[in-house]
This record gives C-alpha cells, structure tokens and sequence, in this order.
C-alpha cells in the first residue's frame, strides 16, 4: 500500500509561494516575476537589518482591480 504524504491546503500555497520566490532570487524565474518582486532597501542602516533578514517590498498598483488584489 502506498501512503502519499500530501501536504494541507494552506500548507501547499505558501510553499507554492515561497518556491516561486526562491527561482525568482536564483535566477530561473520568467522575468515578468523577476520585476515584481523588489527587495526592500531600508532608508537608514539599523541593526535589526541584517544581511539574514531580507524582506520584500510589496507592489504598488494604481487601480484596484482583480489583479492586483490577487498578488
């Protein structure tokens, strides 16, 4: 008998979501993807910005559509 080892519903999306972010930051992305996501440059150097604490900067859209809300 084979047991799947399936992951829950929103276990699966935030890995699905995390994985696109890792082929973004190493290259094997489509590049449409590659321009969304921008890493946050903070105005002032603070401690708490370390090099092991990358964030992301959140994309602006000018309208509030389908689109934008879904990403």
């Amino acid at each position: 008998m084979c047991l799947l080892h399936w992951l829950p519903v929103h276990e699966r999306i935030a890995f699905k979501i995390l994985l696109l972010i890792h082929k973004v930051f190493n290259g094997l992305a489509p590049k449409y993807l590659a321009d969304l996501l921008v890493l946050r440059q903070p105005n002032r150097r603070l401690r708490s910005n370390a090099t092991d604490n990358l964030r992301l900067d959140r994309p602006v859209f000018r309208t509030k559509n389908y689109g934008g809300q879904a990403f």
